[in-house]
């Protein structure tokens, strides 16, 4: 290190070049250490402590002395642009190891110790981007129902007509779940009992608007069919979403196996009951 007169033509070291990369404070770190590491001698059992001192004070003057570069434009926004992708790639490990545990805990089970433990992380890390497990299965579902839409409304708009339609959203609303019945359970845990239990009403809110954007696709099409009002349109839309939620609910638990049928059978039978019913309206 620097010996001597400190001044900025006796310091060694590529100077800018070093502020140009940034790594420049971890190799700072490194450096410090590894000369604190080499003056760790003991002379009669004791620690040189005024050479470490030395070579740290060396560093820092090192550090004061060398000129700064100007700023690069591209380099900030290359910087930037890999913290949000950093932040990105954590927010969907925490996403990832939350779903497992709620899967295996429901809401009230898990806890963010769990969830952290599960996505490889501290608890620390994982606030700065959930302040709660709420939010983060608030998050999961919301992210669950976008996809639902995008799948009921590319078939919605495939269809030709009404009727065809509102037969199209339906089975490709039961469609969705039966490929994945881990989000059945996730929506569902929603309902602990008879009452909402969990979430907050903001975020509660939230979600259920999210899910109205799929129903109001099922309101749509019934609407254009025997002549609907929009009151009747929409009770008839509550009324298809809870038969299409007990029909996956008694396919995932086995119970149609029972009773010799299965999901298909069961939800085209009652669409074409509903459709001759709202065509002879």
């Amino acid at each position: 290190m620097v010996k001597g007169n400190r001044n900025a033509n006796s310091i060694p070291g590529p100077k800018a070049e070093f502020f140009a990369h940034e790594e420049s404070i971890v190799n700072y770190v490194v450096m410090r250490e590894r000369c604190a590491l080499r003056c760790a001698s003991r002379t009669a059992g004791e620690l040189n402590v005024s050479r470490v001192v030395e070579i740290n004070a060396d560093i820092v003057w090192f550090f004061l002395m060398s000129p700064m570069p100007p700023v690069n434009p591209d380099f900030e926004a290359s910087k930037e642009a890999r913290e949000v992708a950093l932040n990105q790639a954590r927010r969907q490990l925490v996403l990832d190891g939350a779903r497992r545990v709620f899967n295996r805990r429901g809401l009230d089970g898990a806890s963010m110790r769990a969830i952290a433990a599960e996505a490889g992380c501290t608890t620390g890390a994982i606030y700065p981007l959930f302040p709660s497990k709420e939010a983060i299965y608030a998050e999961l579902l919301a992210e669950s129902l976008g996809r639902l839409h995008e799948c009921v409304e590319a078939s919605f708009r495939l269809a030709p007509n009404p009727r065809a339609k509102l037969k199209a959203a339906a089975l490709a609303f039961l469609s969705y779940y039966r490929e994945k019945p881990d989000e059945v359970a996730l929506g569902l845990y929603l309902w602990h009992g008879l009452r909402p239990r969990g979430l907050s009403p903001n975020l509660n809110a939230q979600l259920n608007r999210r899910l109205a954007l799929t129903l109001d696709l099922l309101r749509g099409a019934l609407c254009t069919l025997g002549d609907l009002t929009e009151p009747s349109a929409r009770l008839e839309a509550s009324m298809l979403f809870a038969f299409l939620i007990g029909a996956l609910i008694v396919h995932q638990t086995g119970r149609l196996r029972l009773l010799d049928s299965d999901l298909d059978a069961i939800a085209s039978g009652h669409l074409e009951v509903l459709l001759s019913r709202l065509g002879k309206a």
